[in-house]
């Protein structure tokens, strides 16, 4: 009859466990945090934390090395390199121009 009786008590327990009402209303066991999950947090917190310090390393070096890919094209530019080199032609031959009159107007000058 004892028998009967705890099985009685281990079935109720049971469907009192599984069943949405009874179980809301039952006392929640607090999960008791041991060493290893708190170590397993640290360890996740420092992991994501060097992952995003690592990402904002990698983005900034990555803009500084924009930055300087570009100035160095506008140095090396071809088409900076023709416009520089046409100017300075350019002023040559306005500076050929006037040593050419000059030496007219000499030569005139020396005719005449």
């Amino acid at each position: 009859m004892k028998n009967d009786e705890e099985w009685d008590d281990l079935l109720l327990t049971q469907t009192k466990a599984f069943h949405p009402v009874t179980a809301a209303k039952s006392p929640v066991r607090k999960k008791k945090h041991t060493p290893g999950t708190l170590i397993m947090a640290v360890i996740t917190i420092i992991s994501i934390s060097a992952v995003i310090i690592f990402t904002v390393i990698l983005v900034t070096k990555k803009i500084e090395h924009s930055k300087l890919e570009n100035q160095f094209i506008n140095v090396n530019n071809p088409y900076n390199q023709l416009v520089e080199e046409k100017a300075s032609t350019s002023l040559d031959l306005e500076k050929l121009k006037s040593e050419i009159e000059n030496l007219q107007k000499q030569i005139e000058d020396m005719r005449g």
